[in-house]
């Protein structure tokens, strides 16, 4: 119905909270497809890589994970595996601007995209520091 009223110049992407499991996240992700989403976002818990990995395989739509990640250490497990699409770290809870700046770095060196989530305060420093990867969208 959003997608109905919106057009698909917007981009829309949906966030699972990680309460679904493998079969019912890779059912509800082709279902959705159908909708052009942005991305599909933490239908799994970042933790459990490999089905993630799997859910990402299976899908057209882009998946993304990283609000409750701390530190670089484990966005490097993303991203040397190609586990996600879209890096999706909370400066706010990621270890800061300067941290975040480091995850972007290392996402485009393995070719992995990134969109923060950016406290309204930081969101001007943010932006500045990070490159997101639908800059023409603010970063949420």
């Amino acid at each position: 119905m959003i997608r109905s009223v919106v057009g698909y110049e917007i981009p829309l992407s949906t966030d699972g909270y990680g309460n679904y499991d493998i079969n019912n996240s890779i059912r509800v992700g082709k279902a959705l497809e159908r909708f052009r989403l942005a991305w599909f976002e933490d239908m799994l818990s970042w933790e459990m890589m490999d089905q993630v990995k799997i859910l990402t395989e299976s899908l057209e739509t882009p998946t993304a994970t990283g609000e409750d990640i701390y530190l670089k250490e484990e966005f490097r497990k993303l991203c040397d595996n190609h586990v996600v699409d879209i890096l999706h770290p909370d400066i706010g809870t990621s270890g800061g601007i300067m941290e975040s700046k480091k995850i972007g770095d290392y996402a485009e060196e393995k070719g992995v995209a990134m969109q923060c989530t950016i406290p309204v305060l930081l969101s001007i420093y943010g932006r500045s520091a990070l490159r997101c990867s639908h800059p023409e969208l603010p970063c949420s």
